[in-house]
């Protein structure tokens, strides 16, 4: 192999590991906006719930038993475990800035990947 098809394979594996980073990237953003729909569905879902047995999840699959007691404020982790009380409507406000900007994201990185194809 002389210098010039190695140069060559060299270049083809940095394109090829730069579009599975995009790709990578775009499926992460849609799992989080997937994870977000979710969520600002539960809260929704969750008005007129007061006193309705739910299971929560603590991780790692496991679950407890609980019962909602306020279903118009929701704890928000705002960043470094910081919990803040937010009303519903409030909460569902913040997830449908942060879909606009998964949205925005993923725009980008579509963009991006075309130049590459």
């Amino acid at each position: 192999m002389d210098e010039h098809d190695h140069d060559h394979n060299v270049e083809e594996m940095i394109f090829r590991q730069q579009v599975s980073e995009l790709e990578n990237q775009l499926v992460a953003l849609e799992n989080r906006r997937s994870e977000l729909e979710i969520v600002k569905q539960s809260i929704t879902d969750m008005k007129h719930q007061k006193d309705r047995e739910i299971m929560i999840p603590v991780g790692a699959g496991v679950m407890i038993l609980g019962r909602i007691v306020d279903e118009k404020n929701i704890l928000v982790n705002i960043g470094a475990n910081v919990v803040v009380p937010r009303t519903s409507d409030e909460a569902k406000k913040l997830i449908d800035e942060q879909l606009d900007e998964i949205n925005k994201l993923q725009d980008s990185l579509k963009k991006e990947l075309e130049r590459f194809m």
